[in-house]
């Protein structure tokens, strides 16, 4: 979707409450899935991208979780992520998310396998 819609500008609210350790997002994100999602931002709007840094409770994950961040800012590539499927719930939501926005994005309904959206 972020592709077909060619933004000529990034802007990321870095909120590192998704961190690993943090005690209210409970997500467990970890620094390289932090640096992995800033390589796929920095692919878009030919590298214009805007990290604001706004949240997290874990000082040490944050500061882990940003300079992650910054590492590929500055150029550095991503380390290696561990292949994992989602988990179920996260897969169903998808799932769902995807077949509310597939009559109106064609990537997504083709993803889909089904019919192409409207144009953009």
């Amino acid at each position: 979707v972020a592709r077909e819609f060619a933004p000529e500008l990034v802007l990321v609210a870095a909120g590192f409450d998704a961190a690993a350790r943090d005690p209210l997002g409970g997500m467990e994100v970890s620094p390289a899935g932090y640096a992995y999602m800033t390589a796929q931002l920095r692919s878009l709007a030919a590298g214009r991208l805007v990290v604001a840094l706004e949240g997290g409770y874990n000082l040490r994950s944050i500061s882990s979780s940003a300079a992650a961040v910054m590492r590929v800012l500055l150029g550095d590539d991503p380390p290696p992520l561990p292949p994992a499927p989602p988990c179920r719930s996260a897969a169903r939501d998808i799932l769902e998310a995807s077949r509310a926005m597939a009559p109106f994005w064609r990537s997504v309904a083709a993803a889909l396998g089904g019919p192409q959206g409207q144009a953009r």
